[in-house]
């Protein structure tokens, strides 16, 4: 239980980067971006 501080930085950033998946799913979902590229194409 006693681990030196060393350890406990990596283990900090480790949850962090199950945080980033979920909002990468989260954008593809958006249909704004589709819209924008067809009113491109109309102007």
């Amino acid at each position: 239980m006693v681990v030196p501080y060393g350890r406990a930085r990596p283990a900090a950033p480790a949850p962090a980067v199950p945080e980033q998946p979920p909002a990468v799913v989260e954008q593809p979902p958006p249909p704004e971006e589709p819209k924008v590229v067809e009113s491109g194409y109309r102007s």
